[in-house]
């Protein structure tokens, strides 16, 4: 990202009276500062998001409205 685009980022944030919009980038500030929480999962905690996204791709998986038909 060139210095350009940095102070033109930088620019409009100052000028943004957007409550919504600045307490997003706020939160992506904070989450980036935070590290990346994947390297803090367990094998366990990996392996049931792959197991999970496995599910969706082999359409093993419900929609909610399809999930409160058959239980609700």
């Amino acid at each position: 990202m060139t210095l350009t685009t940095r102070n033109q980022l930088a620019e409009w944030i100052l000028k943004l009276e957007d409550e919504v919009l600045l307490d997003a980038i706020s939160q992506l500030k904070e989450s980036s500062e935070q590290g990346d929480w994947y390297t803090d999962w367990t094998g366990g905690q990996k392996e049931s998001i792959y197991k999970g996204m496995d599910d969706h791709k082999n359409e093993r998986t419900l929609s909610s409205e399809d999930f409160w038909k058959k239980n609700g």
